[in-house]
C-alpha cells in the first residue's frame, strides 16, 4: 500500500502554517514535509507536530527567498557561512520533530560562474542529508 505525505509549505495555504499540522492529520495523512519554516517559532512547531501525531518525513534546509526565485545557495561561495551556521539549528530541530531526512537545495545557476560541486562533501554531515542540484 502506498503512503503519501503532504507538503504543508505548498498545500493547505488557506490556513496559517501552525494550523496545517492538525489539518493534515484530519485529512488522514500520517506524515508531512515542509520547507524551512522561516520566521515561525520552532518550539511551537515541535509542539504542533507532537500534538498532531504526525511524522515529519522531510524538512528543507533554509533555501533563501523561495518566493523571490531562490532555490538554495550551496553553489554560492559567498553564502557558505550562512549554510554552515544554519546546519546545527536544522539538525537539532529535525531531531526534536523526529525527522531523519533533510533536503539541501543547491541553488540556481549563477551567471558568469563555473558550476563547482562544492556541496558534495556536505553529505558527510548527516546520513539523512539529501542534496538536490
Amino acid at each position: 500500500m502506498l503512503r503519501f505525505d503532504l507538503n504543508i509549505s505548498i498545500l493547505l495555504r488557506e490556513v496559517p502554517f501552525l494550523e496545517r499540522f492538525e489539518r493534515a492529520a484530519s485529512l488522514g495523512f500520517g506524515a508531512v514535509e515542509f520547507w524551512w519554516p522561516g520566521d515561525e517559532n520552532l518550539s511551537a512547531i515541535v509542539e504542533r507536530v507532537r500534538a498532531s501525531g504526525l511524522a515529519v518525513a522531510l524538512i528543507n534546509f533554509d533555501a533563501g527567498d523561495l518566493a523571490g526565485g531562490e532555490r538554495g545557495f550551496l553553489n554560492d561561495s559567498s553564502r557558505q557561512e550562512q549554510f554552515r551556521t544554519h546546519v546545527p539549528i536544522a539538525l537539532e530541530f529535525a531531531q526534536q520533530v523526529g525527522c531523519s531526512r533533510l533536503n539541501a537545495l543547491v541553488g540556481n545557476v549563477i551567471p558568469g560562474r563555473a558550476v563547482k560541486r562544492r556541496w558534495i562533501g556536505y553529505g558527510r554531515i548527516w546520513p539523512g542529508l539529501l542534496i538536490r542540484p
